[in-house]
């Protein structure tokens, strides 16, 4: 079955819809670039676990911390956190 959509044909709602998705894009973008500046480091704690592990547990650690950084709602949380205690200061 076809899922049916909505659409107004009005010029303004038209208009009005697409700028809230270029308002949208223009969000994620700048969180794609606070993304790439960011980088998770695993506490000390977690160093010296690692320097026990394995060369398999290694990988998976290293690859989860690559998948970290990448993570877009992390990387968001960060900023909200940031920009909460900026707000305090």
């Amino acid at each position: 079955m076809r899922e049916e959509t909505r659409q107004s044909l009005k010029l303004t709602d038209m208009m009005k819809r697409q700028e809230e998705i270029r308002q949208e894009r223009e969000k994620l973008e700048k969180s794609e670039k606070v993304l790439e500046n960011m980088t998770v480091v695993p506490s000390a704690e977690l160093e010296k676990k690692e320097a026990k592990l394995d060369k398999v547990n290694e990988d998976k650690q290293k690859e989860w911390f690559k998948e970290l950084n990448k993570d877009l709602y992390l990387g968001e949380a960060i900023e909200i956190l940031n920009d909460t205690i900026a707000i305090k200061n």
